[in-house]
C-alpha cells in the first residue's frame, strides 16, 4: 500500500539524486523549542544563516516538515527570530527535540512536492490526452423491489456484473461445538464431503451459534475430519469464531460452481447522481438480478483521487512522480527565468524547460501505455442508447 509519503520520498529522490552533496545544506537545533508557537530558535551552525533563509523541518519519512524563515542573520551562540508556517507549511506542535535536521533554502519543500503530487493524481491522471482509470472489485447486496444503491466515491462506470453459485446440493444437517474454546470451534455433519475452499450456505438456522446466520456465503476453512469442519466469511479468509453451542436444525448446503453474468441492459451508472438518490455522488441503477440471497459482484472504473492514493493500483503509482516532477521543473524553470542573476545565463535559460518536458513526455507515455491496456483487457461495453448517456 503506497502513501503520499512514499510518492513524497520517491520524487524527492528524482529531484535532488542519492547522493548528500547533491542535497540541500542540513543543520540542526541545537536547543529544544517549547511549543508550537516559540518563534525563539537556536541552530548548530549560527553561520550558516542569513536573513530571508528558509529552514525545512525534514523527518526523513516524506511527511511534509514545517518551513520556518529567519527574520535576521542568526547570531553566534544566541537565539534568532523566525517566522513559522511558511509556505502553507504546518507549525509542528508539541517540543521539537535538540538535533532534528532542517534543511536550508530547498528549491522544493515537502510541502510543495505534496502539493505536485495531489495535483497530479487529480487532475493530470484522468485528464486527455490518454485518460486513465483503474478497476475495482465492488460488492452489494441486492433487496427486493430496491433498484437504486450507492457508487463508491470515485467510481464513475461499470463494466460488468454478476452473481456466483446460485445452484446448490445438501449436505446435510449440521451442529456447532463451541467447547474447547476458539482454536477447537468445530461444525459436525455426518459424511459431510466437504472440501477445503467449498463455498457453503446454511438454508435454516437454529439457535445458538452466534457469528453465523442463514442466507449467508461461508467457505470451508479447514476439514479436520470426514465430519467436521470449520467456515470462513471471505474465500481464503480467517476461519469464524462462534460463540455458543448450536441448537435446533441447521442446515447446509454447498453451492455449486457457476457464474451469472449480467446482460449490459440491466444495469446503469448514474454519474453524477441526485443528492436524494447517493450522498458519493454516484449512483447505480440496478434493473434486474438473478437471485435476491446472493451478493452481487461487480466491476467499477474508478477514478484516480489524492484522498485515496492508497487504493491506486502499482500501474498508476510508478507513473505519478514523472507527473509531479513535470510539475515541479516547470515550476523551477519559470522561476528562475526570472531572476535577474540568471538572465544573462543564456545558454543555460532552456534547459530546465528541456527536463520539464522529459518529464512531461514520459508521463504521458506511461498513461498511453497503461489506458491502453486497460482498453485491452475491458473494452467499453456496447449497449442500446436509450435517452441521454449516463456514466462516462
Amino acid at each position: 500500500m503506497t502513501t503520499l509519503a512514499d510518492l513524497t520520498l520517491d520524487v524527492y529522490d528524482m529531484l535532488h539524486g542519492v547522493a548528500q552533496v547533491q542535497r540541500p545544506v542540513e543543520d540542526t537545533l541545537s536547543t529544544a523549542t517549547a511549543d508550537a508557537a516559540d518563534v525563539e530558535w537556536r541552530m548548530s551552525t549560527p553561520a550558516l544563516w542569513r536573513r530571508g533563509d528558509y529552514a525545512e523541518h525534514w523527518k526523513g519519512t516524506g511527511t511534509a516538515g514545517e518551513v520556518v524563515l529567519m527574520t535576521e542573520d542568526h547570531p553566534a551562540a544566541a537565539d534568532v527570530t523566525v517566522r513559522r508556517s511558511q509556505l502553507r507549511s504546518t507549525a509542528d506542535t508539541g517540543v521539537l527535540a535538540i538535533g532534528q535536521v532542517f534543511l536550508k533554502n530547498p528549491p522544493v519543500p515537502a510541502v510543495m512536492i505534496q502539493r505536485a503530487i495531489n495535483e497530479t493524481v487529480d487532475n493530470d491522471l484522468y485528464a486527455n490526452p490518454f485518460r486513465v482509470w483503474y478497476h475495482a472489485q465492488r460488492t452489494l447486496t441486492p433487496v427486493a423491489d430496491k433498484h437504486y444503491y450507492e457508487l463508491n466515491a470515485y467510481d464513475f462506470d461499470v463494466d460488468d456484473m454478476w452473481q456466483l453459485d446460485l445452484a446448490d446440493t445438501a449436505v446435510g444437517a449440521a451442529t456447532f461445538d463451541e467447547t474447547g474454546g476458539g482454536t477447537d470451534d468445530l461444525w459436525t455433519s455426518a459424511g459431510h464431503g466437504l472440501a477445503v475452499g467449498d463455498h457453503v450456505r446454511f438454508t435454516a438456522v437454529g439457535t445458538g451459534a452466534a457469528g453465523y446466520a442463514v442466507d449467508t456465503d461461508y467457505w470451508v476453512y479447514s476439514v479436520p475430519s470426514v465430519n467436521t469442519f470449520t467456515l470462513s466469511a471471505t474465500r481464503g479468509g480467517l476461519k469464524v469464531e462462534g460463540t455458543g453451542d448450536s441448537a435446533g436444525t441447521w442446515t447446509l448446503v454447498k453451492q455449486l460452481p457457476s457464474l451469472h453474468e449480467f446482460d449490459v441492459q440491466w444495469w446503469r451508472a448514474i454519474v453524477p447522481a441526485a443528492t436524494n438518490m447517493s450522498s458519493t455522488g454516484g449512483a447505480l441503477y440496478l434493473r434486474q438480478w438473478f437471485d435476491d440471497d446472493h451478493t452481487v459482484y461487480y466491476t467499477a472504473r474508478a477514478r484516480p483521487d489524492s484522498a485515496a492514493i492508497a487504493s491506486l493500483p502499482a500501474d498508476i503509482i510508478d507513473m505519478v512522480p514523472w507527473g509531479a516532477m513535470a510539475r515541479l521543473v516547470g515550476s523551477i524553470a519559470h522561476r528562475d527565468r526570472q531572476d535577474p542573476r540568471r538572465r544573462s545565463e543564456r545558454d543555460k535559460a532552456d534547459q530546465p524547460f528541456i527536463d520539464a518536458g522529459f518529464f512531461q513526455n514520459r508521463f504521458l507515455e506511461m498513461k498511453r501505455a497503461y489506458r491502453n491496456r486497460l482498453l485491452l483487457e475491458k473494452p467499453p461495453q456496447r449497449r442500446a442508447q436509450v435517452g441521454h448517456r449516463i456514466g462516462g
